[in-house]
């Protein structure tokens, strides 16, 4: 409760078109984009306190690896893995990866067809991963990723992420495979502004 205080204070700091902008026709037309970028470039205490908050369900029983899913994955993810003094796994875009690899393949709601892989070698059976990533809208990311850590035999203790964007089923797809999701901010598009808003932190 303490450090979702202090995210809350934080949060109010700021008005929601600074710290989450409505990109129109980005990455392709006719999608307005929620950008996280404003955080990072310019609000560390808040960047700070999200880490902070995302580490949270994990204290207690500390995973073997934290699985970060390209890109901003990668940012969140690694602070949390020097925080609770877990590896970091990557999980990345098809061809970027150097050795053997699992792939899987799915859709985004701005692209019908991506390609998710993992290191083979990265996880192994009966390790505990947590999987971390910016966004859940759809979840097909994510839902890909942790069907490659299940094939590799990792035990998944939760999906991480710093938004939830409501209104899509990313959260429920999850879930109803099984999957323990959390969240720290819900955002939602107001259609009449064609602006993001911010309806709750967790």
């Amino acid at each position: 409760m303490e450090a979702q205080s202090r995210l809350q204070v934080e949060l109010r700091k700021y008005a929601i078109e600074y710290l989450f902008p409505s990109i129109n026709n980005f990455p392709i037309n006719n999608f307005i984009f929620p950008d996280i970028t404003p955080i990072l470039e310019n609000h560390p205490e808040l960047f700070r306190e999200i880490v902070s908050q995302l580490c949270v369900p994990y204290l207690t029983t500390p995973p073997d690896a934290i699985v970060c899913i390209e890109s901003f994955g990668y940012v969140f993810g690694a602070p949390m893995a020097y925080q609770l003094g877990s590896k970091i796994v990557l999980a990345r875009k098809k061809g970027k990866l150097p050795r053997r690899k699992l792939s899987r393949d799915y859709s985004m709601i701005y692209s019908p067809l991506k390609t998710i892989e993992i290191h083979i070698d990265a996880i192994r059976e009966g390790s505990k991963v947590v999987i971390v990533d910016d966004f859940i809208a759809s979840g097909g990311t994510s839902f890909a990723t942790c069907e490659i850590i299940k094939q590799l035999g990792g035990e998944i203790l939760g999906c991480s992420f710093v938004v939830e964007v409501e209104g899509i089923d990313g959260r429920r797809k999850l879930e109803n495979n099984g999957l323990i999701v959390h969240n720290i901010i819900n955002l939602l598009l107001n259609h009449s502004t064609g602006k993001w808003e911010i309806k709750g932190v967790n």
